[in-house]
Order: structure tokens, then sequence, then C-alpha cells
């Protein structure tokens, strides 16, 4: 009886009671939080030491690489080992996705992937053979046929898919909602770059329905923000620019004609998002000027009093280099430009610089045109947000954004490049090929 009458003391003592009660618990439950504990690191290290392995792909194959190079001395040989070597590196990092769900550095993988993808991954079924052919071209962007490995391409299709969409979740969680729009970007790109491959197209033609299940989520992403208010969208804006630029420049390296890309244009502007509507209008402003439909129109007076009239260029190569005092990129563009035009001034290349900013700048420019030495017609052009000035009529028909905007016309008037190479880069084998040209 005493017994009983301690332990129903013990227990009529609530907090006593709870009190140990819970202490039983914890002390149980510490066991098995320590073995999961255990597992968690354990896995973490493992899946460290498997990414780290998945970056040595890349180094200690370049390493291999500047010595495969070295010895045989061959571009063919060296893009044969990269291509080889971007190919291991995407494949054993699509097992590590899916091997460690919750691993951030799997998202690295990711946007090297599809940055190499620019160049690299083109699922060949004889990577040898399709290097040589892909090298052979008269011109980078000339088509060309190679054998696909279509299961190979169509697996990793439906895995990126699924990867985008993971990674707009989690770079929207960091903030980082640029890098995700970037992906969508390079995804246009590489998509452009398969289809010069006259076998992943359709009838020897790009396939626009595939493009657009890329192009359209794309440009609903970076479009629909004013990049003014969303700098980080930037870089995507830019990547989405120069990859349709490439389609633009293209078409008919693409195997389109002028019926093909109008009936683009159309499907893309009765689309319902008024972004995608306004882009695509400006697009096939700039286009007519690529296809001979529409001249470009531009007649202003030079800073020295001198009459600027494209119309009455013709039979020259002309570059139109729009700039503003205050984009130090531009200036910083120009004693390359100055190089290539005291190369073939003499043979028919003129450079027209139309500075967007009012009559107040004057000064400032004709100090920059000094110091660069540039002898070229130099025309201000009013600020773009200024009414009736030919800046602003420009802006609004071709829907520019930012500066510099470099156009590169041949003997006849029509656009043959936009910004590309000439942003960055030696243009002067394009000058000399298109001086060459009969007018």
């Amino acid at each position: 009886m005493k017994e009983v009458k301690c332990i129903r003391t013990y227990t009529n003592n609530k907090p006593y009671f709870q009190f140990g009660i819970k202490l039983i618990l914890v002390l149980l439950s510490m066991i098995p939080l320590q073995a999961v504990a255990q597992l968690s690191n354990s896995d973490q290290k493992k899946a460290d030491h498997d990414f780290k392995n998945l970056d040595t792909i890349l180094y200690l194959d370049r390493e291999k690489d500047i010595y495969s190079y070295l010895k045989k001395d061959s571009l063919l040989f060296r893009n044969i080992f990269l291509e080889r070597m971007y190919n291991k590196y995407r494949m054993e990092g699509s097992r590590l996705w899916d091997k460690y769900p919750k691993d951030p550095k799997r998202y690295e993988w990711l946007v090297n992937t599809l940055r190499f993808g620019i160049y690299f991954n083109h699922y060949w079924i004889d990577i040898e053979e399709g290097m040589r052919v892909l090298l052979s071209r008269n011109t980078s962007v000339s088509q060309y046929s190679v054998p696909i490995d279509w299961s190979e391409l169509r697996k990793w299709e439906r895995l990126q898919y699924k990867m985008l969409q993971e990674c707009k979740i989690y770079f929207k969680e960091k903030g980082e909602i640029g890098t995700y729009k970037s992906l969508l970007a390079y995804s246009v790109s590489i998509f452009l770059r398969f289809s010069f491959n006259k076998e992943y197209g359709r009838n020897g033609k790009l396939d626009f329905t595939q493009f657009k299940k890329l192009f359209i989520p794309a440009a609903k992403e970076i479009l629909d923000y004013e990049i003014d208010s969303n700098p980080e969208s930037y870089m995507a804006y830019i990547k989405l620019r120069e990859a349709i630029t490439i389609l633009l420049s293209n078409y008919r390296a693409f195997g389109l004609n002028e019926i093909d890309m109008e009936l683009f244009f159309d499907s893309l502007e009765n689309y319902p998002n008024i972004s995608i509507q306004r882009w695509t209008k400006s697009q096939r402003s700039i286009f007519s000027l690529m296809s001979e439909r529409d001249t470009f129109q531009f007649k202003h007076n030079a800073v020295n009093g001198e009459e600027i009239d494209f119309q009455k260029m013709r039979g020259k190569v002309v570059l139109v280099d729009f700039w503003a005092t205050w984009c130090t990129g531009c200036i910083g563009r120009m004693p390359a430009i100055r190089k290539i035009y005291d190369k073939y001034k003499d043979r028919g290349f003129v450079v027209v610089s139309a500075c967007l900013n009012d009559e107040s700048a004057t000064s400032d420019v004709k100090d920059i045109i000094n110091r660069i030495g540039a002898d070229w017609p130099v025309a201000l052009i009013g600020k773009v947000g200024q009414k009736n000035t030919l800046g602003a009529l420009i802006w609004q028909k071709y829907k520019f954004w930012g500066v510099p905007q470099l156009l590169l016309f041949n003997k006849k008037g029509k656009l043959v490049l936009l910004n590309d190479i000439l942003s960055e880069g030696d243009f002067s084998p394009l000058i000399n090929k298109l001086i060459k040209e009969t007018y």
C-alpha cells in the first residue's frame, strides 16, 4: 500500500510528472535525430565530393586539351576534344541533378551547361564527323547536315524543361531572377544554333513551332518588365536581342524566305501579350530593312554644317553608329571603328556617327571626336525623349533599347548586320567582303 501511495503521490504532482515524461521523450528522440544528422552530413560530403569531381571534368580536361592542342596543332582536334568534354560534363551533371535534389550546386551546373551549350553539345551521332563538317562551312552561319542522336537530344529537352521550372523557384527565392531569365535566353540561342543543322529543322527549314515554344516563355519573362526599373533583366534582354538578331540577319541560312518571316511575325503580333506584340512590331521594322522592303531614312546636318543624306550614299558600305556623350561603352568602341575606317575609307567605307544629344552638347561632341581622331561625319540628332527629333523618330519606329546601336548597310542600302560583332570584335573581314560586292 505504501508503494502504491508513493506512486500516486508522485503522479499527483503533475509538474514533476510532466517534466519527467518530457525528459524521457527528449532523451529517446536524440538517438534517431543524431543518426539522421550524421546521415545528412554524410550525404552532403558525398555531394560536395561528386560536384567537385564534376568541375574537375572542365579543369583537368582543359589541361589535357592544351597538351593535345600543342601536340597536334589542330583546331579540329581541339574542338572535338571540347565537344566531348562538355558533353561529358552535361551527362554527368544530369545524373547528379537527380541524385542531389536539394543541393544548390546543381543550379550552378545548369547555368554552366546552357552557357557552354551555345558553342558545344551538338548531339551528333559521330562527333568527329560533325566537327569536320561544322568547321568546313564557308561562314559560321551557313547551313550544314550531320545526323543527330535524337534519343539523347529529346531526353535532354525533357530534362531541361523540368530543370528550368525548378530554377525559376530557386533563383526567385535567392533574389536572382535575372539568372533564370538569362537561362531562358540561352535556350533560345541554343535552339537557333542547332537549327543551322538541316537535320534538326523541318524540311530543311527552321522549325518555328518548336522555336516559339522556347521564345514565347522567354519573351514573356524578359519583355514584360521595364529594364530601367528591373536592372537584373538587362543581361537577359541583351542575350535575347542577340539571339533574334541572329535570326533576322541570317534567315536565309535557316532555309527561310521573306514569306516565312512575315508569317512568323504575324503569329507573334496576334499573341495575347502586349509586350510581345510591341516588340514584334519593332523587329518587323528592322527586318524590313534586311529584306529590302523598306529603306533606312537618315537626313540631318553634321556638326560641321555639312548635310548627311543616307539616300545619297548608295554604292558605299555604310556604318551608322548611334551613341551618346554619357555612354562610355560607345566612346570606348570608337577607336576600333576608326582603325577599320582608316583601312577601308578610300575603298568606299563610310561611317556616320549619330549622337543622341541635342545641340547643347556640341562642344562635348567635338572634344570627343577630336580626341578619337575621327574624320567621319557626326550629327546631333536629339534625345530619344524629345519630341519630333530624328533620334526620337528612329527610336519610336525601331524600338532600339540603349546605346550603342550599330547598323551596317551594303552598297544597295540593305541592312546587313545589327550590333553583333560590330559592337565588339573585328568586323574588317565583313567590310572587305561587302566592298568587293558589285552595286
